[in-house]
């Protein structure tokens, strides 16, 4: 009876202390060193094994044959690679998790001028370069990877100034401007992509890729001498693209420097005109247009903190 108790008692003792059991391989160095481990191979000038750190998991190693005096293998072969190849690491965000980004530059103009192009003798066209800002709050979920928020505004400005003879037979010299300006208003989800060029971390390569709607205004003014005043007021709302790649530079742990190169693309599909005649008096209409796609190419630079 007592033997057959000792006997169930081991057995017990086997199958509840079965994960000790397996990682009882031993690994004893000429300094007398011992290595509780997991034996996994074997070959003339090595032995490969797995370690349990303190944080409960797995490392790999290897201790080349000149440095062990002996070595005991009791664990089975099963578990090699089944339990151990496949282990997955818990998710954990990054040490600085957030990022806001903030750059501004230049881009390409544009013009929805409804004024007649055949007034001319005399004439003036100056467009000025847009101006571009945008503001982007970013939560990586890896150090490559990251989704967010993104904010881009487009301001841009043209003036058309001309000079005519009103009557083909009679010199009555008269005076027509024209200034337009124009916004678009994005607001966009985002998700960005980093590729480090280096080891130390220092450069990077990003991408940025975001879709949202997009608010445009434009308001024009028509100044004719001595015949009319008139302004008109345009607005539309429509969704919206972007894409956006930069390279990155590193210099603090908290701050980042940028170059930005950047594309935008909306159709304009649906318009609200306010139309305001000081003669005249004013009127709002609201109407469907052929579509109107534009693109906007903008360059900048940025400066991104990092916590």
């Amino acid at each position: 009876m007592n033997k057959f108790i000792k006997i169930l008692f081991l057995f017990l003792l086997f199958f509840t202390n079965s994960n000790f059991i397996k990682s009882q391989d031993k690994i004893i160095t000429i300094n007398s060193d011992t290595i509780n481990c997991r034996i996994i191979d074997i070959s003339f000038d090595k032995i490969t094994y797995y370690r349990k750190t303190e944080e409960g998991k797995w490392n790999k190693a290897y201790l080349p044959a000149k440095f062990i005096a002996e070595y005991y293998k009791i664990s089975p072969e099963e578990w090699d690679i089944d339990e151990f190849m496949e282990q997955k690491e818990p998710f954990k965000l990054p040490e600085k998790p957030f990022g806001f980004i903030a750059t501004i530059g230049f881009t390409n103009p544009n013009s929805f001028s409804l004024s007649n192009s055949n007034k001319s003798n005399k004439n003036s066209n100056r467009i000025f370069n847009s101006f571009y800002a945008s503001s982007n709050f970013n939560l990586f979920l890896t150090e490559k990877i990251a989704v967010g928020a993104i904010y881009k505004f487009y301001s841009s400005k043209s003036i058309l100034e001309l000079g005519f003879d009103s009557l083909q037979y009679v010199s009555i010299f008269e005076d027509y401007s024209q200034n337009e300006k124009s916004c678009f208003n994005y607001f966009g989800v985002s998700l960005f992509l980093r590729k480090f060029v280096d080891k130390k971390h220092l450069l990077s390569i990003n991408a940025t890729f975001s879709i949202g709607y997009d608010f445009f205004l434009s308001k024009m003014n028509e100044d004719i001498y001595r015949i009319r005043d008139e302004s008109l007021l345009i607005t539309s709302g429509d969704f919206a693209v972007s894409a956006d790649f930069s390279f990155e530079y590193y210099p603090l742990k908290h701050l980042s420097l940028s170059a930005n190169f950047g594309t935008f693309y909306t159709e304009i599909n649906k318009i609200k005109i306010k139309k305001i005649d000081q003669t005249r008096g004013g009127q709002k209409i609201t109407e469907r247009i052929n579509s109107l796609g534009v693109l906007k190419i903008n360059i900048s630079l940025g400066i991104q903190f990092h916590f």
